[in-house]
C-alpha cells in the first residue's frame, strides 16, 4: 500500500491536521498596519476596518464628490482606496497640484478680501484708462509663480507700490463687488494653493503648517482682480512726480 497516497486522501485521520489560517490579530503581533497594506495585503475596504479596529487605530473615512475616497489614519497617514495605497498624510497634501486638489477641497473666492486695494500704473496708462473709462485686465504676471494667471489685475492692500509705477489708483472693491458680486477676487495662485493645503490639512485632522517659499517674491498683500473695472470704482491716490 502506498502511505502517502493514502495520507493525501483521508484527512480525517487523528494525526493529521490541514494548517491553520493566521488571523489579522496574529499578523498585528509583528507587522504594523502600515505594512500590511505596503505589502499588498488588504484587497477590500471590509478587511481594511476589521485591520484598523483591531490595530487600535484612529481613522476616519472621507468621501469626495470628485475623488475617490481616502481613510485617514491617527493623522498621520492616508489610505487610497482606489487601489489601497498607502502614503504619509503630509506628503500626500504637499504633492497635490492647484488642480488635483480641488477634487478634495473647492476654492472659496473672495473670502477675506479687503475694502480698498492699490494699483500702481504709469503716466501713459493712467491716461489710457481715463481716456477708455475703465482699469482693464492684462495678461501680465509678477513673475514665474504667476505664470498662468491670465487676464487680470494685480492690486495690494498696501500703497507702497512704486516700483510698479507712479501713478498709485485706489480700487474702491467693495463697491465695485457689491454692483458686481459675480466677480472674481484671489490671492496669488501659489499663495492660494497653500491656503487650501492647510484647509484641506485642517478637515483631514493632520496636524501641519504649510508655508510658501517666500524667495519666489510673493506677497499675502497681493489681491488679483479677473475683471475690468469702471473708473466709477477708482480714485488717483498719488501723482507721480
Amino acid at each position: 500500500m502506498n502511505w502517502y497516497k493514502l495520507s493525501q486522501t483521508q484527512t480525517n485521520m487523528p494525526w493529521w491536521e490541514p494548517q491553520a489560517t493566521e488571523s489579522w490579530a496574529d499578523i498585528l503581533q509583528y507587522m504594523t498596519v502600515e505594512d500590511i497594506i505596503k505589502d499588498d495585503m488588504i484587497k477590500d475596504e471590509n478587511t481594511l476596518v476589521q485591520v484598523l479596529k483591531l490595530a487600535g487605530s484612529r481613522y476616519m473615512k472621507f468621501d469626495f464628490p470628485d475623488a475617490s475616497p481616502i481613510y485617514v489614519v491617527n493623522g498621520s497617514y492616508v489610505v487610497e482606496l482606489d487601489g489601497f495605497n498607502i502614503k504619509d498624510a503630509i506628503q500626500w497634501i504637499y504633492d497635490l497640484d492647484e488642480y488635483d486638489i480641488e477634487s478634495y477641497i473647492k476654492p472659496v473666492d473672495n473670502v477675506d478680501i479687503p475694502d480698498f486695494v492699490y494699483h500702481a500704473t504709469s503716466e501713459e496708462n493712467y491716461e489710457k484708462i481715463i481716456s477708455s473709462g475703465y482699469l482693464k485686465v492684462m495678461d501680465e504676471s509678477r513673475g514665474l509663480s504667476n505664470a498662468g494667471t491670465g487676464d487680470a489685475i494685480f492690486a495690494s492692500e498696501s500703497s507702497e507700490l512704486d516700483i510698479y509705477g507712479d501713478y498709485i489708483i485706489k480700487i474702491n472693491l467693495a463697491g465695485f463687488l457689491k454692483d458686481y458680486p459675480y466677480v472674481r477676487i484671489s490671492r496669488e495662485q501659489p499663495l492660494e494653493l497653500v491656503e487650501l493645503k492647510n484647509s484641506l490639512a485642517n478637515m483631514l485632522g493632520v496636524n501641519y503648517q504649510f508655508e510658501e517659499d517666500s524667495s519666489d517674491g510673493l506677497s499675502g498683500d497681493t489681491v488679483i482682480i479677473y475683471s475690468n473695472i469702471p473708473i466709477k470704482y477708482l480714485e488717483l491716490e498719488n501723482r507721480g512726480q
